[in-house]
């Protein structure tokens, strides 16, 4: 008898094997985590993690919001378990929160569409100046081309200064402006409703499987329901409005990355003026690490890079995520590894790459 292995299944098998493991694996802990006070019968303790559980949480980016939609399902499904008359009123409210979202994604979709519309417009418009400059300068032919051929190859390497153009107006810098920050935050509404759904639905699976536990006696789940329903409150009470949880991420975001704001010009001078220069696209990639909260390691030397490589079993994955952008490699890269082993295997890779490369310097 043959078992089929991770290789072996389809790519639609593979999501939904990965999906019920992640279910399980989040049930487990979840568990274990009620059972302080549903069977351990320790309230203090329990009370007390789940204090520092919401404090950690609510430092993440959009942490508050997180809360407050976690906290939701948590009390709707103790509530719905301990068979109280709330229950009627959550029912009504998830199918009425179904229709608002689908309604906000559409809304975010339309909106991202014409922000995305007006800036390739203001676009046409900065490369018909730069043509005008360029004629007016008598700019070879060879020279235009050659720069033609690098913003292909590195589309947005300057980031909003390639909207604005040569000699921008001041009415056409601040369109650049408001369109980027409407289209950055309609994508980032988008795929807040996107990541609300994946959690909403998967936190109800799991909610299920703990508060149905056939292996626990009726009043082990009686209790895990009233632990849940604690840890309800305790996550409410460091949520954030989720408008107000997005608007504050989205206005750290921009003030972090110079995407647009008060020192937009100074940033896209700088941007002009460092193009080239490697160590600045190093720091910008730092900074996006920063901010997905990693955990920083540095490895700018070859004790550093030994130390990294002996330790490496004792990395987090957020850590060896963060070594990966370290390493010279985009944030994007070190998002697309979902298991560990894969991610432990690259960086081990890459780090004895690099120390060889510096040990014969």
């Amino acid at each position: 008898v043959k078992f089929a292995t991770e290789k072996d299944k389809k790519p639609s098998e593979l999501l939904r094997f990965r999906q019920r493991k992640r279910e399980l694996q989040l049930a487990v802990l979840l568990a274990a985590k009620l059972d302080v006070y549903a069977v351990d019968r320790d309230e203090q303790l329990f009370t007390s993690k789940c204090v520092q559980e919401a404090a950690g949480l609510c430092e993440s980016p959009l942490g508050a919001a997180l809360l407050g939609l976690i906290a939701f399902i948590y009390k709707e499904k103790a509530c719905s378990h301990l068979s109280t008359a709330q229950y009627l009123s959550f029912t009504a409210y998830k199918v009425f929160s179904g229709w608002a979202n689908s309604l906000s994604s559409f809304s975010y979709t339309v909106s991202s569409a014409f922000a995305a519309w007006e800036l390739r417009k203001l676009k046409v418009e900065a490369e018909k100046r730069q043509k005008e400059e360029d004629d007016k300068n008598n700019v070879p032919l060879e020279e235009r081309e050659a720069r033609a051929a690098k913003e292909k190859l590195q589309p947005g390497m300057n980031g909003i200064a390639d909207l604005f153009g040569p000699n921008p107006t001041p009415e056409h810098k601040q369109k650049v402006r408001n369109h980027t920050k409407i289209l950055s935050s309609n994508l980032i509404g988008l795929l807040w409703e996107v990541t609300k759904g994946d959690i909403s639905s998967t936190l109800r699976i799991v909610c299920n499987k703990v508060l149905r536990d056939h292996s626990v006696t009726s009043e082990t789940l009686s209790r895990r329901s009233e632990a849940l329903l604690i840890l309800a409150e305790e996550f409410k009470k460091n949520s954030a409005d989720e408008k107000n949880g997005l608007q504050d991420f989205i206005t750290k975001m921009g003030t972090q990355t110079g995407l647009y704001g008060d020192d937009v010009d100074a940033n896209a001078e700088k941007a002009n003026e460092d193009k080239d220069n490697i160590p600045v696209a190093k720091e910008v990639e730092t900074t996006k690490a920063s901010a997905m909260g990693f955990d920083y390691v540095h490895v700018n030397s070859v004790e550093e890079l030994r130390a990294a490589i002996a330790n490496i079993d004792t990395f987090s994955v957020k850590q060896l995520k963060q070594l990966l952008i370290e390493l010279g490699n985009e944030s994007k890269k070190a998002e697309m590894f979902v298991e560990k082993k894969e991610l432990k295997e690259c960086v081990i890779q890459q780090l004895t790459e690099q120390l060889r490369i510096l040990e014969h310097a």
